[in-house]
């Protein structure tokens, strides 16, 4: 069986787990089973967990390793993979699992405080925040380790409705409690709006094709 390949073909193979293993001239880039690696087995650089599940790594080595990264990363079918961005791939127990959720937690948190203080970017942070915070909740889950789900965070900007006789319907966060339940309600508005401007817009065709006839 052929075993040595250019770098593209041997991620794909490993990927589809075509063979058992594979390799780039030189070892610079290898499977064994399950595991890929970058220049040894010193840095795994993912690892199959079964037919639904990846562990990738969140490690950073080299800027050729960075190549070896991008191009495992590319070759992974995303709609037959789940795949977890970790700091450990080799997880295989439920206390190496928590170490790799309070490493996720912790970069939260960091995205969190980063969002806070930015002033041109927040929204970027925010939406990195976001994406990792659902990748905790799905972490915890697919692992079963009991941790409860991360809800979006208040932000903090306290707002009051009323009603239109000035009685108080209640005080509500922005983004946590406020914003979920206001979007729908945007966008069937939205949809409305542009409902509405379509048939006023068909309206004035058919005045401006009746002038025309008229003349």
């Amino acid at each position: 069986m052929r075993k040595v390949y250019d770098r593209d073909m041997v991620a794909h193979l490993w990927a589809n787990q075509s063979q058992d293993e594979a390799r780039e001239s030189g070892y610079r880039m290898y499977f064994e089973g399950k595991i890929i690696y970058s220049y040894g087995s010193h840095f795994p650089i993912a690892r199959i967990v079964d037919g639904n599940t990846i562990l990738f790594t969140s490690r950073e080595y080299s800027s050729t390793t960075s190549n070896h990264k991008h191009t495992v990363r590319c070759a992974i079918d995303r709609s037959r993979y789940m795949v977890f961005t970790v700091d450990n791939v080799l997880a295989d127990y439920k206390a190496t699992h928590k170490e790799n959720y309070k490493k996720l937690l912790n970069e939260y948190n960091y995205l969190l405080e980063k969002a806070s203080k930015a002033r041109s970017r927040a929204n970027m942070f925010l939406h990195d925040a976001d994406v990792m915070r659902t990748m905790l909740n799905d972490y915890s889950k697919y692992f079963k380790l009991g941790y409860k789900s991360i809800e979006l965070p208040a932000s903090g900007i306290r707002i009051t409705l009323t009603h239109l006789d000035s009685s108080p319907i209640g005080e509500f966060d922005f983004v946590g409690e406020l914003l979920p339940k206001l979007i729908p309600v945007l966008l069937e508005s939205l949809e409305d709006t542009l409902q509405l401007r379509s048939e006023r817009a068909r309206n004035d065709l058919a005045l401006i094709q009746s002038a025309l006839e008229k003349k």
